[in-house]
C-alpha cells in the first residue's frame, strides 16, 4: 500500500480544489489530509477537501483501518500516527505533526508520499521525518516549473508519483527509491 499524506497550510487551501480533482475514484494510495492548525475554519476547509475529491472522504475521529481509494481527514489536532495501516487517533500530546509524519514514514517508507499545499505549512521540519524514512515530498514550492496552474500540476505529480510507486511495489524493485523526476515522465 502507498501512504500519501497531505498537509494543508492557512495559503495552501485555494490550492484544493486543483490538486484533489487530480486524484482518481480509484486512487490505489490511501490519502492522509492534516490541516495546519493557523487554519482558523477546519470544517469549512474539510467541506472544500469533500467537495473537491472524487475519492471517498472518511472524517477520522477515531482510529480507522487505512485503505486504498480513501481520504481520512483528520478534522482537529490529535496525537495521530499509523501502525500497522491502521490510523490510530488520541489525545494532543507534544509535536502531533511530527509524531503523523514520522509514524507515515516509518509505516510506508519508500512507499511513503507527502504532499504539502501552501508555503507556510507549520509540519516543514516534520516533512523531513517522512523524507529520512525513505520517502518523497512534493511541494508547489519545489521542483514545479511555473504555469498558470501549479497546483493542477503538483495534484498529477503526486498521481504519476503513486503509480510508479506501485508498480515498484508490484514488480518488487523496490531497492531503489524513485526519485520526483521519476514522477516527471509518467
Amino acid at each position: 500500500m502507498i501512504g500519501l499524506v497531505v498537509g494543508i497550510a492557512a495559503d495552501g487551501v485555494d490550492a484544493i480544489p486543483a490538486v484533489f480533482d487530480q486524484f482518481p475514484r480509484d486512487f490505489d494510495a490511501a490519502v492522509i489530509v492534516v490541516l495546519d492548525p493557523a487554519i482558523p475554519d477546519a470544517t469549512r476547509v474539510l467541506a472544500l477537501v469533500r467537495r473537491s475529491a472524487r475519492m471517498r472522504v472518511v472524517h477520522a475521529i477515531r482510529s480507522l483501518p487505512l485503505e486504498t481509494g480513501s481520504i481520512f481527514a483528520l478534522p482537529t489536532p490529535g496525537s495521530t500516527r499509523v501502525q500497522r495501516l491502521q490510523l490510530r487517533i488520541g489525545p494532543a500530546v507534544g509535536n502531533w505533526m511530527d509524531e503523523l509524519f514520522a509514524s507515515v514514514g516509518s509505516e510506508f517508507n519508500w512507499r511513503a508520499v507527502g504532499v504539502v499545499l501552501g508555503q507556510r505549512f507549520a509540519a516543514n521540519d516534520s516533512l523531513h521525518m517522512l523524507e529520512q524514512a525513505g520517502g518523497r515530498v512534493l511541494s508547489a514550492v519545489n521542483r514545479l516549473p511555473s504555469s498558470t496552474c501549479p497546483h493542477r500540476e503538483l495534484g498529477r505529480r503526486a498521481v504519476a508519483l503513486v503509480e510508479r510507486l506501485r508498480n515498484r511495489e508490484r514488480a518488487g524493485s523496490h531497492r531503489t527509491r524513485p526519485g520526483i523526476d521519476d514522477a516527471q515522465g509518467a
